[in-house]
């Protein structure tokens, strides 16, 4: 009898792990760092990987994939860089979708998308026309809260992705890519500059022949010079709307407004590419030396003074206001410090961290 009854309990319990496994993932385990509900408003980042895209958003495909799987799409390029295909634009009366090949001339990255169309399918199968019940389970957020009309997923350095419910049903989709508010590379002649952040102010548009780490100049839309040619270098950015990166001949890289003032130095991350967005921060160089962030208007939100700063990840940073550099090679190097500690987007330090987070 109680070979039996171990038998039972065993196979019970081999059958509730292989039920187990087929559970839809919640939202406190796997898919989400953050859940926040605010007004009628639900934001949710996705875990983020070094290796891979931000889950689900960020695909990136060959032109001919978009062709054949939106043949009713109109697509025309918009312009090219240094003789080769940028940006193309997709369209047809109710939906846009914009693409730039920055690095590879086959693959193609949607930087930003207006799509009302349920024949467009976003990773992992969502389209408008789902109900809202379907979207948060392919979002693996079955267990958020239900009384929000707009889903926001952050994707942090890489995307924001907005759906706008109406009477449960998804209407409509926007693909904004955060990383080109601080990048701001506008093509010359063909879009309006900002137009891919929503940007209505003033604008300056970089002279067109620049090469990288060239001379580069700056004019407004009447035409006129804001930026002479002489002061700073070219390092990718095509305009400054409402800020653009150059590059200060034997200072590095630094951040401009619209008027071609100089706003503060921007952490280099690697080969003159200016730092990463994340949660709407990007890390900044004082006068001093010291590290702080800004926003993608160029508010200064936390002034420079720290030695250490990390990146913005799920709302808080990891700073210290003293530390060093291990550079154990020439190329890579990372911050050191025995006085580790968090602060949130505003600057306010959190409590903190565990012993085994200092390092």
């Amino acid at each position: 009898m109680k070979s039996k009854a171990l038998t039972s309990i065993l196979l019970v319990m081999l059958f509730v792990a292989c039920a187990h496994r087929d559970v839809e993932p919640n939202i406190s385990r796997h898919s989400l760092n953050s859940v926040v509900l605010h007004g009628d408003t639900l934001t949710i980042s996705p875990v983020m990987s070094e290796c891979t895209a931000p889950y689900p958003f960020g695909f990136q495909k060959p032109l001919d994939d978009y062709q054949r799987d939106y043949p009713f799409l109109h697509i025309t390029q918009l312009t090219e860089y240094q003789g080769k295909p940028y940006y193309y634009e997709l369209k047809n009366n109710s939906n846009l979708i914009v693409l730039e090949n920055p690095y590879d001339d086959d693959i193609h990255t949607v930087i930003y998308a207006d799509i009302s169309d349920q024949r467009i399918t976003l990773k992992p199968g969502i389209h408008t026309q789902q109900t809202r019940k379907m979207v948060l389970k392919k979002l693996h957020a079955s267990k958020a809260p239900q009384n929000f009309r707009v889903l926001e997923v952050d994707g942090g350095l890489y995307e924001r992705t907005t759906f706008i419910f109406n009477n449960d049903v998804l209407r409509r989709i926007i693909v904004q890519s955060n990383n080109q508010s601080i990048r701001n590379p506008a093509p010359f002649g063909y879009m309006e500059a900002g137009r891919l952040r929503g940007w209505q102010g003033e604008k300056l548009f970089a002279n067109k022949g620049a090469n990288f780490l060239e001379s580069v100049c700056f004019t407004n839309e009447r035409g006129d010079t804001i930026v002479p040619f002489g002061k700073y270098e070219y390092v990718g950015c095509d305009s400054i709307a409402p800020i653009g990166i150059v590059a200060e001949p034997n200072h590095g890289l630094v951040a401009l407004n619209t008027h071609g003032e100089r706003l503060f130095g921007v952490m280099q991350i690697d080969n003159f590419e200016p730092d990463v967005v994340c949660d709407g921060r990007f890390r900044i160089i004082g006068d001093n030396g010291l590290t702080g962030y800004a926003d993608t208007l160029g508010n200064i939100i936390v002034q420079p003074q720290y030695q250490c700063a990390l990146p913005f990840n799920g709302g808080r940073a990891k700073v210290a206001l003293h530390g060093w550099k291990n550079d154990e090679n020439d190329e890579h190097w990372y911050w050191m410090s025995d006085e580790w500690f968090y602060i949130d987007t505003n600057g306010r330090r959190l409590p903190d961290v565990a012993e085994q987070d200092k390092r």
